[in-house]
């Protein structure tokens, strides 16, 4: 993650033998130092990779209340985001419960299911 990409991935840096050996893909968002938050554009890129290549983004959401000057924005939202996605939500970041260890998950059926599991 570096300065010069707004802190996101480039994901193209990731090699064809790499991206296929890899089961997920882990943000968080906004980020933890940087504050970074995401984009539509930067969720769809992310989509597009982990559809290319089966994998599952795995994004800690533990701050993404925490936006401003604009919407909080879910990768479930996004086109292709409930297929290829899972969100991680805590309680004690976003609503100021430090020390509750209370959270969610969120996304498709299936993957939450497992998740379960």
């Amino acid at each position: 993650m570096l300065r010069e990409n707004g802190f996101h991935p480039d994901l193209a840096r990731i090699d064809a033998a790499t991206a296929k050996r890899a089961k997920l893909l882990y943000v968080n968002y906004p980020n933890n130092p940087t504050g970074v938050a995401p984009s539509e554009e930067v969720f769809d890129r992310l989509i597009a990779f982990a559809e290319k290549h089966n994998i599952l983004i795995v994004q800690d959401a533990a701050y993404a209340t925490l936006v401003y000057g604009r919407p909080a924005l879910s990768i479930l939202s996004r086109p292709g985001g409930k297929e290829t996605a899972i969100e991680l939500h805590s309680m004690s970041k976003s609503y100021n419960m430090t020390g509750w260890r209370l959270g969610f998950v969120a996304g498709s059926k299936e993957v939450v299911q497992a998740y379960a599991e």
